[in-house]
């Protein structure tokens, strides 16, 4: 799950354009996030994903704190 509302686009913004302009789709967005599902060991998506997240256009708020993180999932998680 990736927030995008320090970065002050909707998550729906952001899979629009990572999919009209890179063939990038998320799975899931709403108003403040994307969820992406990338497989376990797989570097190099996760590497271009994170590429094209920080290239999505950015209106930040005063303050804002902008960050991306990638949280493993595995057995019981």
């Amino acid at each position: 799950m990736i927030s995008t509302i320090d970065g002050g686009i909707t998550g729906h913004e952001a899979r629009s354009i990572l999919d009209q302009a890179h063939d990038v789709l998320f799975e899931l967005a709403n108003e403040v996030v994307l969820v992406a599902v990338i497989g376990a060991g797989d570097d190099h998506n996760a590497g271009v994903v994170l590429d094209l997240l920080h290239g999505l256009p950015v209106t930040r708020r005063p303050g804002a704190l902008i960050h991306c993180r990638f949280r493993p999932v595995g057995p019981g998680g």
